[in-house]
């Protein structure tokens, strides 16, 4: 509700369910789905819906973890998801829901799906990867599932896949081997070598329509973007402190503002396409006159010339360690600042020390 600046948990019903993948209802702002794995039990999972925002949530049992989610992009009901071998090997397929997940029908068996998506101008064409046996290849439905082609086999590991809004014959693949792009609706697809060769995994993709197409990759060296039309990724870290990201999502009503979900560095926010990342849960400082004390004995009662302080307070740096440079004969002072967080007195700045 307000791009992040603070968090409340919302996990009402999920029990033992860990969400792997979640989507917003392009239909319904407050209808959030997740797919998820049971965290007690990895070949246990489930899809559930949320109508409040996260909230509360329905659980839908399925017996497999959920590995992906494509919605259709209007009719607020259909959804599509996918599975991985769970408790019973037939639970492994792409499945798709007509009432919002309380009934769903299995649509391409056999194989694990780790990944799938609609075509968001014609929602009839569905790309789901299939593996079985450790060979991967990309299948398409024209007909909303009713029949699959079989596209180009590999042994690089498919994890996701993405649909250009504008130019639908454009799909994009995120690999463990960099990114593939198909420029014929997914029968073949060919490696965009320089940025595989030197960032390795790309592990999820996502696609802004509103800003010149550009596609975002989240990769274990940090998030890179690509405009249609160019033929090289650049990198999109300003200020991003940890490079390893597992998952992007674009936001779908402001150009350019993106989040990142980082491996235990928090989730980060950016407003400039990623030239500006900053981290979410961090609301202004409340300092109060108590919050300022004597460096050694914590006793308040005001600040001296020269004097050592501890100030606490809540929002007041970034909730991960810092160490404090080494001093030298050639360094002999603190920086202004750290943490990401700087401290005047009297409008003069201090030095920070740990």
């Amino acid at each position: 509700m307000n791009n992040g600046d603070s968090w409340r948990e919302a996990r009402g019903g999920l029990a033992q369910f860990r969400s792997r993948t979640l989507m917003v209802d392009p239909a319904d702002s407050n209808r959030v789905y997740s797919g998820s794995i049971n965290r007690f039990n990895s070949n246990d999972g489930s899809l559930a819906r949320s109508a409040d925002g996260g909230a509360t949530w329905t659980n839908f049992p399925l017996q497999a973890p959920v590995l992906s989610l494509a919605l259709h992009p209007t009719d607020g009901q259909t959804v599509w998801f996918s599975t991985t071998t769970g408790q019973y090997g037939t639970f492994a397929s792409l499945y798709r829901s007509r009432d919002q997940g309380a009934n769903f029908q299995e649509i391409l068996g056999t194989y694990n799906i780790p990944g799938v998506a609609l075509d968001p101008a014609n929602p009839r064409n569905v790309y789901a990867i299939a593996e079985y046996g450790g060979v991967y290849q990309l299948a398409r439905s024209t007909d909303e599932g009713a029949n699959f082609s079989q596209g180009q086999q590999t042994t690089i590991q498919m994890v996701t896949v993405v649909v250009d809004p504008v130019t639908p014959a454009n799909i994009y693949l995120g690999t463990n081997g960099g990114v593939y792009r198909s420029t014929d609706s997914g029968a073949n697809h060919r490696l965009k070598r320089r940025f595989a060769r030197q960032r390795g995994r790309a592990g999820r993709l996502d696609c802004d329509r509103q800003a010149r197409r550009m596609l975002y990759a989240a990769t274990s060296s940090g998030v890179y973007k690509r405009a249609g039309g160019e033929s090289s990724w650049t990198a999109a870290n300003g200020g991003l402190e940890n490079l390893t990201v597992r998952q992007l999502v674009i936001d779908p009503h402001t150009p350019n503002a993106l989040y990142a979900a980082t491996l235990n560095g928090g989730v980060w926010r950016t407003t400039d396409g990623g030239a500006t990342w900053n981290p979410t849960g961090t609301n202004a400082a409340i300092i109060s006159r108590e919050s300022v004390v004597g460096a050694f004995d914590f006793v308040g009662g005001g600040v001296a010339p020269g004097e050592l302080v501890s100030i606490f307070g809540p929002a007041s740096g970034r909730a991960r360690a810092h160490r404090q440079p080494r001093l030298t004969h050639r360094r002999a002072s603190c920086p202004p600042e750290l943490a990401g967080v700087q401290v005047f007195v009297n409008d003069v700045a201090s030095r920070c020390s740990t």
